[in-house]
């Protein structure tokens, strides 16, 4: 690394003296400071040199600790040398590091720019025990000549004792030769005061600021989780407690009146560590996915998941969540890093579809609703005393049934107080494979959104069947494109009632003679340029509503073709019902009129016209358990689809009082849809469905497990919580196949 020029300004260069012995002032350090030693503690600064107890002669030495591979620490003297001068520079020093120089600069200070000038070293053989260093150098003219020893940048956690430093001109001087006995210990063995001092000061810190992040997080957060200022008090009250345990047991090492061991200061350490560890400045937890996040949000105590777990069956998209709280006065970037999934197959952790849930406001509220996929580096930051959410989806069409497990490893990336946190991640892959098609129709109202492709991959992926074809007015032909149907038909899309054709302009005006001849045209147009047959689309004319002029409308259609089907999305009185009844084709009332309207019900199931259900409010703000349990009502009552209206675009913001309906964001970087998380939480919805679809087949001549299933499907119907949601794969394995 180039150093960077230092303006270093000395009280005074001695110049040569030929009767001088030993150039170097204070050469053994025995009167007891470091006077006439320039210190050089640059890089970081966080070197330490200071007088230790250890000596090779007399009784003192310099000791000499650089903490950090970004640490320069060294010793130096500087002198001003005539031509000529024959230098032997010496140094006895004990290291259990091969980074420990002894360095003569030819023509400048060390430590300064050195560009265009010559410096020679040696370095120490990392023995452990006492060694001389040696070097020799001529003058070529008359200079500036330094001498210095230390650590260079890049010796990480190094330790040295130096002294009887020598310079001066002819022999090696041999009186220092001697070592005192007493002292001929391995550097390997002990810690000495400079690397003790940092090491404590290091440990202290850590404690110290983990308590002032949480005070400043109770001062600050006025109402935080009881239990979490529980867990704060307590944590705060143990860090003083070992911190103040933890001075007074190194007091006697740091004052240097005897040494500590590297045995010694693990056992001295080891709690402080082990509080440093579970005491993070950030906590990973679980929340509900079904349950919406805030960016102020807490956790109940200080204590880390230890394992993150999903239950899926093969051939689904299965999301699970953890959330990453900072707990500290500072923003932290995170990296969420994925380790492979090993089990009967292996799931590449490239596979893994990682998201950070993105906050909106909706309606001067915020909503944790679009889940963005991380980018390369799958990075978050997490503001001070914030919380975010991590979403992991696994795709598990082609896996084996089993258990796959890896780790998801937090690396916080720009805060050195911050430390790595990894957890367990497990994905249980139950034995089931859901079919790739719904048996029932599923059906988001998209509009026109299916024109884009990525949309409509969206679409199909979410389990999507049934597609929209807006009429806005009497020039069908430019709506219901050939292009349009055969892109549907391209990919196997084309099926019972897998068209819905919306027409508007019959509602604005009611039924009209005129009307006559271009449901002719209409009809006579799917058949022949888009190839459908009647039972491939449905018309919708009006909308909820069963009014007069919809079954004026409705009756005059099926006259002039009977075999129309016509879709009508509203119940109403059994008197509304009959009379609309001989020209209804499918019913869908909404999902709430089921209950509230049951006699209403009955009467569209005697008509053994397919049913679908549907709800209308799509907003950020709407609480997302109906978008799970909407396709359970579907199961519970033998529906024959399901429908969530609607399949467009949310604003990113709408601070206003103004509708925000929609099912996701729109990425304009390369447009494409960006999932909201009730768009996923309505395909989970879909996948259990498919669940007990396929297990019902399974036992259906086992009355007594066919009534298990319907009473657990009630249950979570009539009472849906999160937590049973989240759980019913495996509340049902539990209950079917255990009992």
């Amino acid at each position: 690394m180039k150093r960077t020029c230092l303006v270093l300004l000395l009280l005074s260069i001695p110049c040569f003296n030929s009767k001088a012995e030993n150039l170097i002032e204070n050469h053994s350090f025995e009167s007891g400071n470091l006077s006439g030693w320039n210190l050089g503690i640059l890089g970081d600064k966080k070197g330490k040199i200071e007088i230790v107890k250890i000596a090779h002669s007399g009784q003192f030495s310099a000791g000499i600790y650089s903490p950090t591979r970004a640490s320069w620490t060294f010793l130096r003297q500087s002198f001003k040398l005539p031509v000529g001068s024959q230098l032997v520079a010496t140094a006895w020093v004990k290291t259990h590091s091969k980074r420990l120089r002894l360095a003569i600069t030819e023509g400048y200070i060390w430590g300064a720019d050195a560009t265009g000038h010559r410096h020679k070293y040696v370095c120490s053989s990392g023995s452990g025990r006492w060694e001389k260093l040696v070097i020799k150098m001529t003058t070529k003219r008359e200079m500036l000549v330094s001498i210095a020893i230390g650590f260079d940048y890049g010796s990480r956690d190094s330790q040295a004792i130096i002294d009887d430093v020598y310079l001066g001109t002819g022999n090696i001087p041999d009186k220092d030769n001697n070592v005192n006995e007493a002292d001929d210990t391995s550097i390997r063995d002990i810690i000495i005061p400079p690397a003790l001092r940092s090491k404590a000061e290091i440990l202290i810190s850590e404690i110290e600021q983990r308590i002032r992040d949480y005070d400043s997080l109770k001062k600050t957060r006025k109402s935080l989780p009881v239990g979490l200022i529980k867990s704060i008090d307590k944590a705060i009250a143990e860090g003083r407690q070992k911190q103040a345990k933890f001075k007074t047991d190194l007091t006697p090492y740091l004052s240097g009146e005897k040494f500590l061991s590297e045995k010694e200061w693990n056992n001295c350490v080891n709690e402080i560590q082990r509080y440093i560890k579970s005491h993070m400045q950030y906590v990973v937890w679980n929340k509900d996915i079904h349950l919406n996040v805030k960016p102020n949000e807490m956790p109940s105590t200080l204590d880390s998941l230890k394992t993150s777990k999903l239950c899926a069956c093969i051939n689904e998209w299965e999301s699970t969540a953890f959330m990453i709280t900072n707990l500290s006065s500072h923003p932290v970037n995170m990296r969420i890093e994925a380790s492979d999934l090993t089990g009967p197959d292996k799931i590449k952790a490239k596979d893994l579809l990682i998201r950070k849930a993105i906050f909106v406001i909706d309606n001067s509220k915020i909503y944790a609703d679009p889940l963005v996929k991380m980018d390369g580096s799958l990075t978050i930051c997490i503001p001070a005393h914030q919380t975010r959410q991590i979403w992991i989806t696994i795709n598990t069409a082609g896996l084996k049934a089993g258990l796959y497990k890896g780790k998801i490893k937090l690396v916080p990336l720009d805060n050195l107080n911050f430390q790595p946190y990894e957890f367990d991640f497990v994905a249980r892959i139950l034995p089931v494979k859901l079919p790739s098609d719904m048996p029932i129709n599923v059906f988001n109202f998209d509009y026109k959104a299916f024109r884009n492709e990525l949309c409509l991959n969206d679409l199909i992926a979410h389990r999507v069947n049934t597609f929209q074809v807006n009429i806005s007015s009497k020039d069908f032909e430019r709506y219901a494109t050939k292009d349009l149907i055969n892109k549907l038909r391209a990919k196997g899309l084309i099926k019972e009632k897998s068209i819905y054709f919306e027409v508007w302009f019959i509602r604005r005006t009611g039924w009209k003679p005129e009307y006559a001849d271009w449901i002719k045209r209409f009809v006579k147009y799917t058949r022949e340029q888009l190839g459908l047959d009647y039972k491939q689309w449905i018309l919708h004319i009006y909308d909820e509503t069963l009014c007069p002029a919809f079954v004026e409308a409705a009756k005059q259609i099926k006259k002039i073709d009977p075999n129309i089907q016509i879709f009508s999305d509203w119940s109403g009185s059994i008197e509304e019902l009959k009379a609309i009844s001989p020209y209804i084709d499918v019913w869908c009332p909404q999902y709430m009129q089921i209950d509230k309207m049951p006699d209403a019900f009955k009467y569209m199931k005697k008509t053994k016209k397919p049913i679908w259900t549907y709800e209308c409010d799509s907003m950020p703000a709407k609480p997302v358990l109906i978008y799970h349990v909407l396709p359970l009502i579907a199961f519970k009552h033998k529906l024959d689809g399901v429908a969530f209206w609607t399949y467009s675009p949310c604003r990113w913001f709408n601070n206003r009082a103004g509708r925000n309906y929609g099912l996701y964001y729109w990425n304009s970087q390369n447009d494409s849809p960006i999932a909201s998380r009730r768009w996923e939480i309505w395909r989970d919805g879909l996948d259990d469905y498919l669940y007990l679809y396929i297990l019902k087949q399974k036992f259906q001549t086992d009355e007594r497990k066919v009534a298990m299933i319907d009473k657990i499907v009630s249950d979570v119907v009539n009472n849906p919580t999160p937590e049973k949601l989240s759980g019913l794969k495996e509340r049902l394995v539990n209950d079917l196949f255990t009992h």
